[in-house]
């Protein structure tokens, strides 16, 4: 039995898209967690710099490199008696994983979307309620709930005389309404209110009570200048900004629903409005502002700091994902001895190069990845990477590539996958030099294929001197197309031939 430490493999996955939160929570587990029961790697599979990103510079990132990112991801991994990733699209992750033989794979679903898209996966930690409800299967996942290191975010008290400062701390483009957007109601509650806007994207034209400040560093200052936070995502999955608020002393006026719902108790430690709801918001600030400098409103505030030293701290946090590895541990093993430091790349790790690049918009990197799969003798296997694969050969077509797109329709083709409408669009894609080569009966047993794939079938089975096939493939047309002129005219004509007439 393995002794020691159970060792972590950590996959950090999140990139620009994924914004400063997952980095944030990755850097909170790493430093939380209990170092004499477990040993993490914080492993980046390239692409992502973690200097743009909020992540503890003390922590020692092992890099993969661009060049051969699924075989330095078999060498990190070979010691590993789980590997963790921020999930879930990732083929790359789970194939390394599984061709090093680790024992347990574990995904983490941040987002409002649907993870256990790998067979492999052993658990999904959700980040709420609300995410584990999406998940396919709701019994495989564990939720544990993001933690702040409260320490970065003291409660202070606040005098009730001068601004009242409600701030939004978001991008532009995650709200159902910015604050400024929503000034008209809320400015006329009391002249000492100024809204503070936050975020990256929210650049607009400042004046002296609506103050677009950009991305900010360093939160913990605005926090200690605020009353309120209000955060109006149309999706979110937990909202940090919401606990960072509240253990520092801030008001949080939220959407309830999803993430926010499951921190904020209404009326308790904070006000939740009915979705969508805009005069529901300044009602809510209204009332918050009505009560401020009152007892009730140092009993909203010391009640939100309590709620976060209570349920939503980084030690609690950690202290979850150190029980579900044990479990994890206990039920799947833990290495006896090291697993393959090597193994040959799947076509699953091709694709998910070429979307990486893809994204870096590294197009000569891309068709070297598609170059990579069309060599492989392995077909694809997993019908979500094969649906990715697919979007990409659209996202080809659009950028002018239809060679690259014509690659990976090939593939999709060759490993067994069959749908009418990406076949429909290799149609059109495939090159004419080798349209002879193009499996016209398979497009048409999709029951998709237009007219002219019933004719040009039909005209190949009489260049290879087959009639009878000839005349099924066009009574087929016949039958799909009844109002096709050209499908009917030609298989009468076919059929009178045939008959001697």
């Amino acid at each position: 039995m393995a002794t020691g430490p159970i060792k972590i493999v950590n996959c950090l996955t999140w990139g620009v898209e994924a914004g400063n939160g997952i980095a944030r929570m990755d850097s909170i587990l790493y430093r939380f967690l209990d170092k004499s029961r477990f040993q993490m790697v914080m492993a980046v599979p390239a692409g992502i710099n973690p200097d743009q990103m909020s992540c503890d510079p003390s922590i020692p990132y092992v890099y993969t490199g661009e060049e051969d990112r699924f075989g330095e991801l078999v060498k990190i991994f070979s010691g590993a008696d789980i590997v963790q990733y921020s999930g879930g699209f990732q083929p790359l992750v789970a194939e390394a994983a599984a061709a090093a033989r680790v024992p347990a794979l574990i995904e983490v679903m941040h987002h409002l979307d649907v993870g256990q898209i790998d067979d492999g996966i052993d658990a999904t930690v959700c980040a709420s309620q609300a995410v584990r409800r999406m998940q396919p299967f709701p019994e495989r996942c564990a939720v544990i709930r993001n933690g702040i290191d409260i320490a970065a975010f003291p409660y202070r008290p606040k005098p009730a005389d001068g601004k009242i400062v409600i701030l939004q701390a978001s991008n532009r483009i995650k709200p159902t309404y910015n604050l400024d957007e929503l000034a008209d109601g809320i400015l006329p509650l009391d002249p000492r209110i100024e809204l503070w806007i936050a975020g990256p994207g929210q650049t607009g034209r400042s004046t002296d009570r609506v103050k677009f400040l950009g991305l900010v560093s360093g939160m913990a200052g605005l926090y200690a200048q605020a009353d309120m936070l209000v955060l109006l995502s149309k999706v979110e999955a937990f909202g940090l900004v919401v606990a960072e608020a509240m253990a520092s002393g801030v008001i949080p006026v939220a959407w309830n629903k999803d993430g926010p719902a499951e921190i904020i108790s209404g009326g308790v430690d904070g006000f939740l409005v009915p979705p969508d709801d805009r005069k529901g918001v300044t009602e809510a600030i209204r009332r918050a502002v009505g009560i401020r400098g009152t007892a009730d409103w140092d009993k909203l505030r010391r009640a939100a700091r309590e709620k976060i030293e209570r349920e939503f701290s980084a030690e609690r946090y950690a202290a979850g994902y150190g029980e579900l590895y044990e479990k994890i541990a206990e039920k799947k093993g833990r290495r006896k001895t090291p697993g393959p430091q090597t193994a040959p790349a799947p076509p699953e790790a091709d694709v998910a190069d070429a979307i990486f690049h893809y994204r870096k918009g590294e197009w000569d990197m891309v068709e070297k990845s598609l170059e990579k799969l069309a060599a492989r003798q392995s077909p694809l296997t997993k019908p979500a990477v094969a649906q990715a694969a697919d979007r990409l050969a659209r996202h080809a077509i659009i950028e002018g590539k239809p060679q690259a797109a014509n690659a990976i329709y090939q593939k999709l083709f060759s490993s067994g996958f069959r749908d009418a409408e990406w076949m429909g669009i290799w149609f059109k894609v495939c090159p004419k030099d080798s349209l002879n080569l193009f499996p016209l009966d398979d497009f048409i047993d999709t029951g998709g294929a237009p007219p002219e794939v019933y004719m040009l079938s039909a005209e190949r089975a009489l260049d290879k001197g087959n009639a009878s096939d000839a005349l099924r493939t066009l009574e087929k047309g016949a039958g799909r197309y009844p109002d096709s002129a050209e499908i009917v005219d030609t298989l009468a004509l076919l059929k009178a031939r045939m008959e001697g007439k």
